[in-house]
Formats: C-alpha cells, sequence, structure tokens
C-alpha cells in the first residue's frame, strides 16, 4: 500500500529559472508547478482553496 507521499510526488525545481535581474521567469516557472499540484489535487477528487486576496486568504485561515 502506497502512502499518500508515495501517491503524489511531482518534483519541481523551483530555483531553475532563478534570475534576479528577471523575476518573471521564476514566477512563471513557480506558477507552473502549482497548475501541475492542481491537476493532482484533481484527479484526487480534491479542490484546492483559491483566494482573491491576502484577506480573503487571512480570514480563511486566521478567522
Amino acid at each position: 500500500m502506497k502512502s499518500g507521499a508515495e501517491c503524489v510526488r511531482p518534483a519541481f525545481d523551483l530555483l531553475e529559472k532563478f534570475d534576479a535581474k528577471d523575476l518573471s521567469a521564476a514566477a512563471a516557472q513557480f506558477d507552473g508547478a502549482l497548475s501541475l499540484y492542481a491537476k493532482e489535487y484533481e484527479k484526487a477528487g480534491l479542490k484546492p482553496n483559491v483566494f482573491d486576496s491576502i484577506e480573503a486568504f487571512e480570514k480563511m485561515y486566521l478567522g
């Protein structure tokens, strides 16, 4: 039987495209990783939380 960590283990090198002079490439890499994780959530029948603002996030998690 596989553990939860073994079922979903996509690996990403989030610093692969890091360039302090061009942060947009690193941001795009990170967004791509988040998109792949969202697809894994969908495969598992889960829906990731998405927030329109930091205030909405704080309200949900901090009360």
